[in-house]
């Protein structure tokens, strides 16, 4: 025996995929949900100026060896550190170094752009220090 379609139901079908092929429209197209909006690299005189700003408040602290890389992540909009510290100190000088050399970032930008600080030992990563 077969199946009688009811037309209004088929309609309110129809209308359906209709409204969800104008919304995906809407949102992909026009209002370009899916684009990256990546901030432009700083300029060089400002990473410089940032790396001298750690390395004067990191340097009095025993366990602080230097900063040996300072980069510029454009997808997280936030600056990537690393730093390198002295044999025998642990992970919880470390990670107050960690949270020492984010406020120092935080602090030179103007709080307009947060750091993940990467901790090395002996060439090794001792802690990641993320925000």
């Amino acid at each position: 025996m077969p199946r009688r379609n009811n037309p209004f139901v088929t309609f309110l079908m129809f209308l359906g995929v209709c409204a969800l092929g104008y919304a995906a429209y809407h949102f992909v197209v026009v209002e370009r949900i899916f684009d990256k909006k990546a901030l432009a690299t700083p300029p060089v005189e400002e990473v410089d100026r940032i790396r001298a700003v750690l390395v004067e408040g990191l340097s009095p602290d025993d366990c602080f060896g230097g900063v040996t890389g300072l980069g510029w992540r454009p997808n997280s909009q936030r600056f990537r550190v690393v730093v390198e510290i002295r044999d025998g100190c642990g992970k919880a000088e470390a990670q107050r170094l960690g949270a020492r050399a984010q406020q120092l970032v935080e602090r030179a930008t103007d709080g307009k752009h947060e750091a993940e600080v990467q901790l090395m030992l002996l060439g090794q990563e001792l802690y990641l220090s993320l925000p």
